[in-house]
Protein backbone atom coordinates (compact mmCIF):
# COMPACT_ATOMS: atom_id res chain seq x y z
CA UNK A 1 0.00 0.00 0.00
CA UNK A 2 2.58 2.68 1.23
CA UNK A 3 4.58 1.45 -2.46
CA UNK A 4 1.43 2.50 -4.19
CA UNK A 5 1.18 6.01 -2.30
CA UNK A 6 4.86 6.61 -3.09
CA UNK A 7 4.27 6.13 -7.03
CA UNK A 8 1.07 8.15 -6.98
CA UNK A 9 3.06 10.75 -5.37
CA UNK A 10 6.19 10.95 -7.68
CA UNK A 11 3.20 11.03 -10.76
CA UNK A 12 1.68 14.14 -8.91
CA UNK A 13 4.97 15.82 -8.66
CA UNK A 14 5.89 14.98 -11.95
CA UNK A 15 2.77 16.21 -13.59
CA UNK A 16 2.94 19.61 -11.85
CA UNK A 17 6.39 20.13 -12.98
CA UNK A 18 4.73 19.78 -16.83
CA UNK A 19 4.20 23.64 -17.97
CA UNK A 20 3.17 24.80 -21.60
CA UNK A 21 5.70 26.66 -23.79
CA UNK A 22 4.96 30.23 -23.99
CA UNK A 23 4.05 32.24 -27.13
CA UNK A 24 7.52 33.30 -27.36
CA UNK A 25 8.68 29.87 -27.10
CA UNK A 26 6.65 28.32 -29.24
CA UNK A 27 7.37 31.16 -31.79
CA UNK A 28 10.78 31.06 -31.36
CA UNK A 29 10.48 26.74 -31.52
CA UNK A 30 8.57 27.46 -35.67
CA UNK A 31 11.63 29.89 -36.60
CA UNK A 32 14.00 27.19 -35.52
CA UNK A 33 11.61 24.33 -37.15
CA UNK A 34 11.41 26.39 -40.46
CA UNK A 35 15.16 26.86 -40.43
CA UNK A 36 15.53 23.10 -40.07
CA UNK A 37 13.55 22.91 -43.05
CA UNK A 38 15.50 25.03 -45.52
CA UNK A 39 18.46 23.02 -44.08
CA UNK A 40 16.55 20.00 -45.36
CA UNK A 41 16.08 21.82 -48.47
CA UNK A 42 19.37 22.33 -48.92
CA UNK A 43 20.66 18.86 -48.48
CA UNK A 44 18.10 17.52 -50.44
CA UNK A 45 19.08 20.17 -53.09
CA UNK A 46 22.79 19.07 -53.02
CA UNK A 47 21.86 15.56 -53.43
CA UNK A 48 20.40 16.38 -56.72
CA UNK A 49 17.07 14.80 -55.05
CA UNK A 50 13.51 15.27 -55.42
CA UNK A 51 12.08 17.71 -53.29
CA UNK A 52 8.57 17.23 -52.66
CA UNK A 53 5.78 16.57 -49.75
CA UNK A 54 6.42 13.13 -49.32
CA UNK A 55 9.74 13.68 -48.89
CA UNK A 56 10.04 16.37 -46.60
CA UNK A 57 7.39 14.90 -44.46
CA UNK A 58 9.93 11.69 -43.76
CA UNK A 59 12.72 14.26 -42.89
CA UNK A 60 10.90 16.01 -40.71
CA UNK A 61 9.66 12.52 -38.70
CA UNK A 62 13.26 11.85 -39.05
CA UNK A 63 14.45 15.27 -37.63
CA UNK A 64 12.67 17.88 -36.21
CA UNK A 65 10.45 16.34 -33.42
CA UNK A 66 13.13 15.57 -31.29
CA UNK A 67 12.64 18.80 -28.58
CA UNK A 68 8.95 19.37 -29.36
CA UNK A 69 8.21 22.20 -26.04
CA UNK A 70 5.23 21.12 -24.37
CA UNK A 71 1.32 22.63 -24.79
CA UNK A 72 -1.52 22.23 -23.22
CA UNK A 73 -3.34 18.59 -23.83
CA UNK A 74 -5.97 19.52 -25.50
CA UNK A 75 -3.68 21.59 -27.99
CA UNK A 76 -0.80 19.05 -28.66
CA UNK A 77 -2.20 17.40 -31.98
CA UNK A 78 -3.02 20.84 -33.31
CA UNK A 79 0.91 22.37 -32.14
CA UNK A 80 2.20 19.16 -33.55
CA UNK A 81 0.50 19.33 -37.08
CA UNK A 82 1.68 23.44 -36.97
CA UNK A 83 5.35 22.74 -36.39
CA UNK A 84 5.12 19.63 -39.26
CA UNK A 85 3.48 22.28 -41.90
CA UNK A 86 6.00 24.92 -41.06
CA UNK A 87 8.86 21.88 -41.73
CA UNK A 88 7.29 20.84 -44.62
CA UNK A 89 6.98 24.21 -45.99
CA UNK A 90 10.03 25.42 -45.50
CA UNK A 91 11.57 22.05 -46.79
CA UNK A 92 9.70 22.87 -50.09
CA UNK A 93 10.60 25.74 -50.83
CA UNK A 94 13.69 26.48 -49.49
CA UNK A 95 12.99 29.71 -47.63
CA UNK A 96 11.92 29.75 -43.98
CA UNK A 97 8.03 29.64 -43.69
CA UNK A 98 6.25 32.31 -41.29
CA UNK A 99 6.37 31.92 -37.87
CA UNK A 100 3.76 32.51 -35.80
CA UNK A 101 1.78 30.00 -33.51
CA UNK A 102 -1.82 30.01 -34.79
CA UNK A 103 -2.57 27.83 -31.85
CA UNK A 104 -1.93 29.71 -29.10
CA UNK A 105 -3.03 33.54 -28.49
CA UNK A 106 -0.37 36.33 -28.81
CA UNK A 107 -0.04 38.14 -25.66
CA UNK A 108 -1.05 41.49 -25.80
CA UNK A 109 0.65 44.68 -24.59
Amino acid sequence: MTAIVVVAAGLAAGAAGCSSASYDERRAYLDKTAQRGVEAHQRMAAQGGQIDEKRCRRAFFALALDDLPGVDVGSHGDWQREVEQTFIDSCRSGTAASASPSTLVAPTA
